[in-house]
């Protein structure tokens, strides 16, 4: 029998190389410049900041009326079950806000006027003093080639205000339009923020459609405003015994105006780190223009130092507990971003920020990692040599080992 032919397949063409497409430098000029995805996120990073900066007479109302409205958000709710309305209970909590700040501005004005008139004299009192101690420190042969300066009692420096009086009195009074157009801006903020909260979170949390992003959305936003407003309230009274305190026993030694510095002490103690030193040197100046070149002027600022210091060790992390703890480097970097992106009042509400992004970290999986950075108190952190162990042992799981068979 014959056999059936078989078709006879075509041989496999030899691969082909892939060629080799060679540009010209033209084509490498024209081809389009891909930007690594981490310098556009800097880049975006620094335009916002510099956006936020130019923005900062519309966006610092908004921030401190916000931050005031965690604070106060509670006894407008507690007038409420009372049965008193919503706008009614805010009304009545801004104007015993307003009526408690207007009547110390109106007791401190005066002294603080007085101490701000005598001012340039002490420094420059206190200049000639440091002078004089620093000629005295230098050989007998070169003391000679540095005269020692004459007390002119500030000559110099009321002379320079005189001759830029004009100058100077329009300074002031456009910063005092600017802060008080910015005080309005943020008392009524403040007003609608506390008569409309529970409006303005339900229209937020029906703007978002997933069921999980408004459950993270909701809880974020009741986690903010819980330990933002205990953080505020706390070291508000925190800070008004510290400033008490303070005012008693700089009373007790013969400071004139202790409730002035009870009251500077109680309000620039809310800025971490920076607050303190600066209290530190007014209380240094307000001495030696009460007592002198003596001893005597480092009693106000020791006094200050010893209470801060009670207050920042003990009182403070007894009264915030783990929770509301930060790191301390986190907290600096804050304050400095802040007050150099807003100034003054940047650096009021740099914490109460840093712990609204710490929420917001808490939240998204790609920020997580920034929350180990931002937490503090933890000292049980372990060594890299732990760490190291760990990772080769989670590496070994992932081996796979040949079976052994009899």
């Amino acid at each position: 029998m014959e056999q059936p032919v078989r078709p006879r397949l075509p041989e496999p063409s030899p691969p082909r190389s892939t060629p080799v497409v060679a540009f010209t430098r033209a084509e490498r000029e024209a081809a389009p410049l891909t930007i690594p995805p981490v310098v556009v996120r800097l880049l975006g990073a620094l335009l916002g900041l510099v956006l936020l900066r130019e923005a900062a007479p519309i966006l610092i109302p908004i921030a401190v009326a916000v931050a005031l409205m965690f604070v106060l958000s509670g006894p407008v709710e507690r007038l409420h079950r009372l049965g008193v309305p919503p706008h009614w209970g805010a009304g009545v909590v801004v104007t015993i806000m307003l009526t408690c700040v207007i009547g110390l501005g109106s007791v401190l004005a005066r002294p603080a006027a007085q101490w701000a008139e005598r001012a340039p004299t002490t420094v420059q009192q206190v200049v000639d003093t440091i002078e004089r101690m620093r000629v005295a420190m230098l050989p007998p042969g070169r003391r000679a080639a540095h005269p020692l300066p004459t007390v002119h009692g500030g000559d110099s420096i009321q002379d320079k205000l005189a001759t830029e009086g004009l100058l100077l009195t329009r300074v002031i009074f456009g910063q005092a339009m600017h802060f008080a157009l910015q005080a309005s801006a943020t008392v009524i903020l403040l007003y609608f923020l506390l008569a409309s909260q529970s409006w303005l979170l339900t229209r937020t949390v029906e703007a978002v459609r997933r069921p999980r992003a408004r459950a993270l959305l909701l809880s974020g936003i009741r986690q903010a405003r819980r330990e933002i407003g205990l953080f505020l309230g706390t070291m508000g009274l925190i800070n008004i015994g510290l400033g008490v305190v303070t005012g008693i026993a700089l009373a007790f030694i013969g400071l004139p105006d202790p409730v002035l510095w009870g009251a500077v002490v109680a309000v620039l103690n809310f800025i971490p780190y920076l607050g303190p030193a600066l209290v530190t040197v007014l209380l240094l100046l307000a001495g030696s223009m009460s007592f002198g070149a003596t001893w005597t002027m480092l009693l106000p600022a020791s006094i200050f130092l010893a209470g801060h210091a009670v207050e920042a060790n003990l009182v403070s992390p007894w009264v915030m507990g783990r929770r509301l703890r930060l790191s301390p480097l986190s907290v600096f970097l804050s304050v400095m971003l802040w007050g150099w992106v807003w100034g003054f009042a940047g650096t009021l509400v740099a914490v109460p920020l840093l712990l609204g992004f710490r929420c917001l970290c808490q939240r998204r999986r790609g920020l997580r990692r920034i929350c180990h950075y931002l937490e503090g108190g933890r000292s049980d952190a372990p060594s890299l040599t732990m760490l190291l162990r760990a990772r080769e042992r989670r590496l070994a799981r992932h081996v796979v080992r040949p079976s052994r068979r009899a």
